[in-house]
């Protein structure tokens, strides 16, 4: 057999078979001491490279036979992946269903990786794979009832051992002993690429793909909203007590997620008109005097109260409270705070008058709902001075 690259003499060998890419390797090594890959890149053929961690990956050279002469003029491959032959490669420690690891393996956008997966994996893990979504779901759950069902009596102890095993398979611990041959330091940046990713449902994960916060909070509640994870679904899968204590501790999670956000980042950028800042300024030189401001919630301390309204998913927060009294306090300019829907009012951006009269209502409902007091300061009030005393004096009495 004579081989050729593209129409260039390569060697001779007497060796025949059907197995035309294995010759072809084993000739490259016994006619110029090197790999078939090197021979074929000093012949103008270039072979690709793991995309994860650029070394050489498995391949098969494309060529047309004439009798005893074999043409070489390409090469053909599975995808952009070494499969692990070189153990310091990055793309062992991804999941080979996950959208990163098929997007970067292929070379895929996201939507068509996902599409790739969906495709190839009949799995039933996979929701696609059963006729409907209850089937799914019923599929899915290892709660203690799946385990006392399937293994009687011993249901519990396997339940147990389940949660532990599962509990270490997600540690990082865990992560280091299915890649002991992996370097630690490598190891310890791939866990951290990790660990951010999985956190794609929180507010703060939000914030960093989004151009501005406004999205970022948009997209964060529509998250939630489509998330089955309401007290019914926690319930289901881990049992009226464990459910319910899983539930709540995820709504805290929620909330304190939202209020912290706002806290160190929001209020830097928060701005207050001149006449509100004059009136709280006033206001404050007067609590000063009966020895209260220092336990309020001002801008000035970076931490305006906020609640949490389960409805709608939203975090409310008001300009100044007075804890002591339970007394919220609105300072609301006529720009964005319209006292009717009748009022002579310009729409901001995409929002209404509409929009900006129930959010302002909202807000107040939901503060008296739970428990506050609630005073509202217009722009356009003449009496400023009255209202300050009227303040003063639910303080002092």
């Amino acid at each position: 057999m004579i081989f050729y690259i593209n129409d260039n003499y390569i060697f001779k060998t007497k060796k025949k078979g059907k197995n035309i890419n294995l010759i072809f390797k084993n000739n490259c090594i016994k006619n110029f001491n090197k790999n078939y890959i090197e021979v074929l890149n000093d012949n103008n053929i270039i072979t690709p490279k793991c995309n994860f961690c650029n070394s050489d990956i498995d391949i098969e050279i494309e060529y047309t036979i004439n009798e005893n002469i074999i043409n070489i003029y390409g090469v053909t491959f599975k995808n952009y992946y070494c499969y692990g032959k070189n153990e310091s490669c990055s793309g062992r420690l991804f999941n080979p269903n996950s959208v990163d690891f098929v997007s970067k393996a292929y070379k895929l956008d996201r939507e068509s990786a996902l599409k790739k997966i969906k495709s190839r994996n009949k799995s039933p893990f996979y929701k696609e794979n059963h006729k409907t979504i209850e089937e799914y779901s019923n599929y899915q759950k290892r709660n203690l009832d799946f385990f006392m069902n399937k293994f009687g009596d011993d249901g519990f102890n396997k339940y147990e051992i389940y949660l532990e095993k599962l509990k270490f398979g997600t540690s990082f611990d865990g992560f280091c002993k299915k890649n002991q041959n992996v370097d630690i330091d490598l190891l310890k940046n791939e866990w951290k690429i990790i660990q951010n990713k999985k956190d794609n449902s929180s507010l703060e994960y939000f914030i960093s793909i989004c151009d501005n916060e406004s999205d970022a909070i948009e997209l964060f509640k529509e998250k939630i909203k489509k998330t089955k994870n309401d007290l019914n679904s926690y319930i289901s899968k881990y049992g009226i007590d464990e459910g319910t204590k899983k539930y709540n501790n995820k709504i805290e999670k929620y909330k304190n997620s939202m209020i912290e956000y706002y806290k160190s980042d929001r209020i830097k950028t928060t701005s207050y008109s001149q006449e509100a800042s004059t009136f709280f300024d006033n206001l404050i030189i007067e609590l000063n005097k009966i020895n209260i401001f220092n336990n309020c919630n001002y801008k000035y301390k970076e931490n305006e109260i906020g609640i949490y309204n389960e409805d709608s998913k939203t975090c409310y927060f008001y300009d100044f409270y007075i804890p002591e009294y339970n007394l919220i306090i609105e300072y609301n300019g006529l720009r964005y705070h319209p006292k009717t829907l009748n009022d002579d009012f310009k729409n901001i951006g995409d929002k209404d008058i509409k929009y900006f009269y129930n959010r302002d209502k909202m807000k107040m409902e939901l503060a008296i709902k739970n428990g506050f007091k609630y005073l509202i300061v217009w722009e356009d009030d003449n009496e400023i001075e009255k209202i300050i005393k009227k303040i003063i004096n639910i303080c002092t009495h």
